[in-house]
């Protein structure tokens, strides 16, 4: 698969897949150029968005959101830098539900860059549950569980 070829290509470049540390994304951003910024807190609606400007690409976080789901936005905001889908639009719930092919693809992207195939795999063969797989990545546990299913795996459904 296209993104998660991308995203290998990425944390081997960082030296991210050398352990199980959460991927730092800041990091990324900051070696890229990509510039952070806060999204209008009038913005009630919106997780994040990318945009290219004069200055050079920036993401919009919603920093009323909680610190996981600010992680994988902001994984999801890379992908659509990355996978150079150009600007996109604004990630909120009603948008991301017409399953838009970048929207799809930016999610593949995200789930490769914070919960690599390879860890997740090691992880649950050294009986690690969901749970404590979503603490090792820093990542919330619904989307551990979604990376666990879309990978095929049986895992322990602990909530």
């Amino acid at each position: 698969m296209y993104e998660r070829n991308v995203a290998r290509r990425i944390l081997d470049h960082f030296g991210m897949l050398a352990d199980n540390a959460p991927t730092d994304l800041i990091e990324i951003a900051r070696v890229q150029g990509v510039d952070i910024q806060p999204l209008d807190p009038d913005d009630n609606e919106a997780s994040g968005w990318f945009r290219n400007t004069q200055n050079g690409p920036v993401i919009f976080i919603n920093q009323k959101r909680s610190h996981a789901h600010q992680r994988f936005t902001l994984a999801h905001e890379l992908g659509h830098y990355f996978l150079k889908h150009g600007d996109a639009a604004r990630d909120t719930a009603a948008q991301l539900r017409t399953r838009h092919p970048n929207e799809i693809s930016a999610n593949r992207f995200a789930a490769e860059l914070l919960m690599p195939k390879q860890k997740v795999e090691g992880l649950l063969a050294e009986g690690y549950s969901q749970r404590e797989m979503a603490r090792i990545f820093d990542v919330s546990n619904e989307a551990m569980g979604y990376r666990l299913e879309n990978l095929g795996n049986e895992y322990d459904r602990e909530f």
